[in-house]
């Protein structure tokens, strides 16, 4: 296994990837979760269901932030279950259908041959027909592309995360190393701050407890719109902001009020 700058990192059997994480797999079962980028970090055993005679595969895992769909045979049955790194909690995909590709709050899902894209809080987005299993790409934000008999496409899927009017929206976020306390700024589209919400410090990277109930800093509900975020942290140690998935700049995207 190799970094972005090209160094060697002596790994086991790695079976998923997700950032600097990945979960690895003994010859005898074993699972762990470990970080590359902090080798002085401990692994942290993932604990999959025991079920007489389900074997887990080691290929075709998905990974997306805390969720991960491990593949599996039962006797001549195949199946997925779906499983929280962090609280354990797992639940199996229902028979004839397959999560083909698991995003940012969203998954494409192949029913009856047909897939579709789920959003993970309820409801759908665009259906992409029949898709052949590996024939879809996605970036896990927002864009995908899949090719079916007609040809290739290419697609997004907006609005997510999707917050209705009684509802609050629950953000939470994912570093690899501790960061400080910071704030997250939710702008409107003409660029006007609409409220701050402020992080605390998370020693094991993991900021929780932020609740935004669509109302702004005067405390008055927001119109139905697009709300553009940007989360604005420093790490522990010094290196400087916390940067997004993809290392271009800070973590940042919308938010839709209903």
């Amino acid at each position: 296994m190799f970094d972005v700058a090209g160094s060697r990192v002596d790994t086991g059997p790695v079976v998923a990837l997700f950032g600097s994480l990945i979960v690895e797999r003994s010859p005898n079962g074993v699972t762990v979760v470990r970080d590359v980028a902090s080798p002085q970090a401990s692994p942290v055993t993932l604990d999959l269901p025991v079920e007489a005679g389900r074997i887990y595969r080691d290929g075709g895992w998905l990974w997306w932030g805390d969720w991960l769909v491990v593949p599996y045979q039962q006797g001549d049955d195949s199946g997925q279950l779906v499983l929280n790194r962090r609280d354990g909690q797992t639940s199996a995909v229902p028979a004839g259908q397959q999560v083909m590709a698991l995003g940012d709050g969203w998954a494409v899902v192949s029913v009856d041959d047909a897939a579709q894209v789920r959003l993970l809080n309820g409801g759908s987005g665009p259906a992409l027909g029949r898709v052949e299993a590996g024939a879809v790409s996605i970036d896990g934000v927002g864009t995908l592309a899949w090719q079916n008999a007609e040809g290739t496409h290419v697609g997004r899927v907006d609005g997510l995360p999707l917050v209705r009017r009684g509802q609050t929206w629950r953000p939470q976020f994912d570093f690899t190393a501790a960061v400080v306390a910071g704030v997250v700024e939710v702008h409107d589209e003409a660029g006007a701050l609409v409220t701050s919400l402020p992080t605390k410090a998370a020693v094991e990277g993991s900021v929780r407890g932020l609740t935004w109930n669509a109302r702004d800093l005067s405390g008055a509900p927001v119109p139905a719109s697009r709300y553009a975020w940007t989360l604005r942290v420093e790490g522990a140690d010094g290196t400087g902001p916390a940067v997004s998935v993809d290392g271009t700049g800070v973590p940042s995207g919308t938010v839709t009020i209903a």
